[in-house]
């Protein structure tokens, strides 16, 4: 397997520049900004927990045809279900839609109504593809405050550029 090096190029917050305080902090919350490998349902070693099969959609990207799988994938956060986009000259994904299933369910205190990851992937010469953006949306309701609840929609947005490919002869 290949070794991604995450970098911080920029980061923003609800519209204001947030660079230099993640700096401080990056090594300890790098991990949050790789799709980790459990989740991802076209890595090799994950077959067993995935089924797919196509759902009979497909749509046009431009000079791309992509073609619809019906997917379900499980986790330890639990089961996924959703569409994977798949690139119908190449094969290679495209994107990927998928919704937490068995909710809502508690998190601690917390309730977790809706949990809906969206990825998209972009794919380079030689048949490789890397993840380019991850959304994810969550709709909870907090009870860690004293005397209220507190219903939030949490939207966090990754966005994965400036891929360089390193050989070492």
């Amino acid at each position: 397997g290949s070794k991604l090096s995450v970098k911080l190029i920029d980061a923003t917050s609800n519209g204001i520049n947030i660079t230099e305080q993640l700096r401080n902090n990056f090594e300890e919350i790098r991990s949050q900004f790789s799709m980790k490998p459990q989740y991802n349902p076209f890595q090799p070693a994950n077959q067993r927990s995935v089924s797919a099969k196509r759902d009979g959609r497909t749509r046009r990207d431009g000079e791309q045809i992509l073609i619809a799988y019906d997917y379900t994938q499980k986790t330890e956060d639990g089961k996924w279900r959703g569409a994977a986009w798949i690139d119908e000259a190449t094969g290679m994904p495209i994107q990927l839609t998928a919704r937490l299933t068995g909710l809502p369910a508690m998190d601690g205190k917390d309730e977790i109504h809706e949990t809906v990851l969206n990825v998209h992937l972009e794919s380079g010469p030689e048949s490789l593809w890397h993840t380019s953006k991850i959304i994810l949306f969550t709709r909870v309701t907090l009870n860690n405050f004293p005397y209220a609840k507190f219903y939030a929609t949490i939207e966090k947005a990754i966005t994965l550029d400036s891929h360089w490919k390193i050989s070492f002869q």
